[in-house]
């Protein structure tokens, strides 16, 4: 679907903007009085119940305040500041490495992994980039209600890694506040691995979306579980990612529309599985 077709999918009732999207990604009509797949099911949560009041869980920035109401504000990534511009950024405050981000979308675009802030043509591109990014309502692209009203800012957050390497993200899928899937993306992100709470591997994805290596069990998986469940408390069904780092669990972010309802590397059988927890409210 081209730009100009989205631009007006945004201006167009929620069901019939979302008949759209569903169709053009998936190929068939989605059935609104009786979903069944998982992003069916998180398709019909975006169109009934999400919007304004689910944006401080979707900023990146506010989110913090919500964790921290949850008790749990030990997991939170140490951050070095927030800015409404690269041009209120002094360096000389940063360390060397960091992560930069913007707190209003996700993906590529809206962050930068730092690891030499001295290196002035990779930070003049990396700020170039995250200030375009602010210009950009991410709510537009997918129809993602629960952005729209987030301010966007740039954040700089510590810079995890574990022996020089990327960290594995966990991230938790949680029905009603119970966890009972975790999606374990590693390799940057070309492994997508499902495991259940006991760590059974779970034959969610398609082949070529399955890591080549063996996935340990993270140390703390019975910490994370209970932290997510206390998390998605609020929600009928939500995503929590979490890193396990040198015994040490972070939080990542809350996600209540995981791939924008278009979990494409999940089987149909995997769609019909999850699906099938999403208990949705009655309406």
């Amino acid at each position: 679907m081209n730009a100009f077709y989205r631009k007006i999918l945004w201006h167009l009732p929620r069901k019939v903007a979302h008949t759209l999207l569903h169709y053009d990604s998936h190929k068939e009509i989605i059935n609104w009085k009786n979903p069944k797949t998982y992003d069916e099911k998180i398709r019909w949560l975006l169109v009934n119940l999400y919007g304004e009041n689910e944006a401080k869980y979707a900023d990146k920035y506010k989110v913090r305040k919500y964790i921290k109401d949850c008790g749990l504000e030990e997991i939170l990534i140490p951050i070095y500041g927030t800015w409404k511009s690269s041009k209120e950024i002094n360096l000389e405050e940063l360390p060397n490495k960091f992560i930069l981000k913007a707190n209003h979308g996700s993906g590529e675009e809206f962050y930068s992994i730092i690891e030499n802030k001295n290196d002035k043509e990779k930070m003049l591109k990396e700020f170039r980039k995250i200030d375009s990014s602010l210009k950009f309502n991410f709510a537009k692209l997918e129809c993602e209600y629960q952005y729209d009203k987030i301010e966007p800012r740039i954040i700089a957050e510590k810079y995890l890694e574990d022996n020089n390497k990327r960290l594995t993200d966990y991230k938790v899928l949680c029905f009603n506040s119970i966890p009972k899937y975790i999606l374990v993306c590693s390799e940057r992100n070309k492994g997508r691995d499902y495991f259940d709470i006991n760590w059974n591997y779970m034959l969610f994805t398609n082949k070529e979306y399955r890591s080549k290596n063996k996935i340990p069990k993270p140390k703390n998986l019975e910490r994370m579980l209970e932290y997510a469940s206390i998390i998605s408390k609020p929600f009928h069904f939500v995503r929590v990612d979490f890193y396990d780092l040198d015994g040490k669990i972070y939080f990542g972010e809350i996600s209540l529309t995981p791939a924008a309802c278009m979990n494409s590397y999940l089987t149909q059988e995997a769609q019909l599985k999850i699906g099938k927890e999403i208990q949705l409210p009655i309406k």
